[in-house]
């Protein structure tokens, strides 16, 4: 008995320091969600002018994606299937430091600007193919890439880096009354 129920204790402790959340520490709250895992945060207002922060840790070193989940009043998501004119559209501004001060993420533009994927809305970073060979063969070169690997609204948080994400409502969108924004930070499986 004792036999199994350690062997069982050392299974769980793997898989736990395995997962993407297992040691996530801070604001919010880190799920696992479809193919992957969602670090999420308290839902903001984009009708209202504001500055809101939250700290966290122990995400594991992998690509994470930080945006929002666009939802109304009644928690339906609210995606690209919408008029872009239909659209909550405030100037956000975010921010990610880690604990050296360091800037990882840095983006201001109006929410219409963001790349709308269903009802996530992030940055991608800068880049364009290169030429690798006399072939033709071409890469993608990311550009502006920043400490942790920062790009757009993606970045990859070192094991023991400590984090605070800021973001601000520079201009609300009045007409966006009774939407939410959800900041997230989310990985899949696969997105090493």
């Amino acid at each position: 008995m004792l036999k199994s129920v350690f062997f069982y204790g050392i299974f769980v402790l793997a898989f736990v320091s395995c997962s993407p959340c297992g040691q996530y520490v801070g604001d919010g709250r880190c799920v696992p969600i479809g193919s992957g895992y969602a670090a999420q945060f308290a839902p903001i207002r984009p009708d209202q002018r504001g500055t809101y922060s939250f700290q966290f840790t122990g995400l594991a070193p992998r690509s994470f994606h930080m945006g929002f989940r666009v939802f109304d009043q009644d928690g339906s998501p609210i995606d690209e299937a919408i008029p872009e004119t239909a659209r909550p559209n405030p100037l956000v501004e975010i921010g990610l430091l880690n604990e050296r001060y360091d800037l990882v993420i840095s983006e201001s533009r109006p929410l219409q600007d963001w790349e709308w994927n269903h009802n996530m809305v992030q940055i991608r970073g800068e880049g364009h193919d290169e030429t690798t060979s006399t072939r033709g063969d071409t890469r993608f070169v990311r550009v502006g890439v920043k400490q942790d690997g920062g790009w757009g609204t993606t970045f990859e948080p070192r094991l023991r880096g400590q984090y605070t994400l800021i973001i601000k409502m520079l201009e609300p969108d009045p007409k966006a009354r009774g939407v939410m924004l959800q900041p997230v930070i989310e990985t899949y499986v696969g997105s090493l």
